[in-house]
Order: C-alpha cells, then structure tokens, then sequence
C-alpha cells in the first residue's frame, strides 16, 4: 500500500479532535471535529436500545427516562452521530411532566395552606371580626430604566417559524453540550431553520456565551484529551466562540496565566458603578449583564461598527449603542445604559 493510499482516508488535522470510528489513532496524531452524522433521506431510521428504553421508561418513572435521554445524547455525540429522536422526546417527556408534577403539588400545597379553619376565621360574640386599617399609600416608584438588573426574561414575540426556531434553540441549550452563538445558528440552519429565524432564535434564547463555553471548555477537558490553555482556546473558537468568551471559559476551567492573554484581560479591577458580566465585558449602572453582553456580541458582529443595536432578553426590546470611548470602549444609548469592554 503506498503513502497516497494511506493518508487518503485522513481527515485535516484539528486541534482537541477525536479519529473517526474504526480509524487507528496514532501517538501525536489529532483529527478534524466533524458535524452530527443524520441518517440520509429515505433510509430507515434505526434508534439505539437506550433512546429507546428512556422513551418508554419516561412514561412511568420521568426521572429515570431524563437521565437515559442525557445518556444516550452523549454517547451519540461522541460517535459523531445526531440526536436520537426517540431520546429527544423522551427528554420533553420527562421535563414536561415533571413540571406538571411540581405545579401539582404547588398549588395542592397552596390550597391547603390558604382553607381557613371555622375556628379561628368565623366571626362570634366572643371573637368579633378585627378591625381593619387602611392601606397606606403606595410610594411612587421612577420610571424603569432600559435594561434592569432583574434576572427575569419578557418573553419574546415571534413568527410561527421563529417560535419553532426558539424551542429547537433552547432544547439544543438545555443539553449542557454548550454552544456559542455562531454555533447554534449554524446547528439551526443544518436543521432547515431560515439564516434569519436562527439568527433570532439564538438571540431571544437568554443563552449567556460566556457560561456555554465554559460548560463547552469543561466538556473537552472530561474527555481525558489533555489540553493546554492556548489549545483549548484554540479549540472553543473552532466551536464559533469569541476570543474573549474563549479566554473567560479556560480561566474558569482553571487554566489560568499564559502570555498569550487578549486585551479584554487588562483591566484589573471593575470600574466603579460597573458590574463585572465576565470575558472583560462590564454593565453600567442601569444596565443589566445580559445586555451588556449583546453589545458586546453585536459590536464583534458588526466588523466592531461605532453604531449598534442589541436585544435585551430582560425587557424584551432592542435598543441603539453608540461608542463613547475607545481605551476602554465605552458604548451608550437607550435609557442611560452604558456598557464598556477592552478590545
């Protein structure tokens, strides 16, 4: 067999990679990641004993079908194969039922605390009804600011498409594989999702990257590879992660120092009135991290524009940052918000 025979079922070599099932790995040799296999059209889909045995196991005990869904997703991906159907259904099975489950019992719990008791609440001689106080007066409160500090997300508003878009978005999420931005509109599109309903999809989930590539950093480091600081960055912006997500996903991992730290690391502390939303990345006074993160994302995605605009998941609306300042740079705009980064 000659050299051309021998190198011609090769993959391109890729930093962090695993060789294709069947294929002889060789010490010091590393592989290209290749995208989720799906079984081409017309050809019968065949599911694995455990995708199977969660879908069937979710109906009586959610719990333990959860968990074998988890379970057979892993092993696929780790075959370099798509999603399981049956393991997918499985999982929304036993979330779904547990959620009702727990709202069961919530407002079972609820009703009961609140059934009064003729004792103590039936009004007699000997225990007339208590006087009652008038309420005071509600303060008045200031108008809200652009983007709050509450965690709470408005729900956004869609087309059908979209809304279809958006759930296949946050089942991908909820996995715990961990996805950039970029990643999942490209995981979208291969799922027939239109360029501008994945784009919306991944920008109304409530994602935030930074914490996707940590759970994607921890993921790599599991696999028993070995990585470097250097290399495992190397490998989160294969994955469609931004340098400075890439960087704040090894530092969190515990790979920290190396010379090869990027500007967003120069500032040492947060500036004051500023809170820290992590990979450099600080929310001013009246804005909340999550937003300042979609700026952050939009100026990298607009060619690092003077001008743009950003959705904020916790009011659900979208709003114009301009550029202030440049060392560090400090973007302005909707009401009173202020985000600053170093580039």
């Amino acid at each position: 067999m000659s050299n051309t025979d021998y190198y011609a079922g090769q993959l391109p070599y890729g930093p962090g990679t695993q060789p294709q099932p069947g294929q002889q790995q060789y010490p010091g040799e590393q592989y290209a990641a290749v995208p989720p296999v799906s079984p081409p059209p017309g050809q019968p889909i065949r599911h694995d004993g455990l995708a199977k045995a969660a879908f069937i196991t979710v109906w009586f005990v959610p719990l333990a079908g959860i968990i074998m869904g988890h379970i057979s997703n892993r092993q696929r991906k780790a075959r370099q194969l798509s999603r399981d159907g049956l393991a997918v259904a499985a999982l929304w099975l036993g979330y779904g039922f547990t959620a009702l489950w727990t709202l069961f019992w919530i407002v079972m719990i609820a009703v009961a605390a609140s059934t009064p008791t003729a004792s103590a609440f039936t009004p007699s001689a000997a225990n007339p009804p208590a006087a009652v106080a008038p309420a005071a007066p509600a303060p008045a409160t200031s108008a809200p600011v652009e983007a709050p500090t509450s965690d709470a997300p408005a729900a956004p508003v869609g087309t059908a498409s979209q809304q279809q878009a958006l759930q296949s978005a946050q089942g991908y999420l909820s996995d715990g594989q961990g996805f950039s931005r970029n990643g999942l509109i490209e995981q979208l599109e291969y799922e027939k999702f239109s360029p501008a309903d994945a784009a919306w999809a991944a920008d109304h989930s409530g994602a935030n990257w930074n914490d996707q590539a940590v759970t994607s950093a921890k993921g790599y480091m599991s696999d028993g590879q070995g990585f470097s600081r250097q290399g495992l960055i190397d490998q989160l912006e294969y994955e469609k992660f931004t340098v400075a997500q890439a960087t704040y996903a090894v530092n969190h991992v515990g790979l920290t120092g190396g010379s090869a730290a990027p500007a967003a690391q120069a500032a040492s502390a947060v500036p004051a009135g500023y809170t820290d939303a992590g990979g450099g990345v600080y929310a001013g006074p009246n804005t909340s991290t999550a937003f300042a993160l979609a700026v952050h994302q939009a100026w990298l995605d607009s060619g690092k524009a003077s001008t743009v605009t950003a959705y904020s998941p916790v009011t659900g609306k979208t709003y114009t940052m301009t550029q202030a300042g440049s060392s560090p740079y400090l973007f302005t705009g909707g009401n009173n918000a202020s985000v600053e980064w170093w580039a």
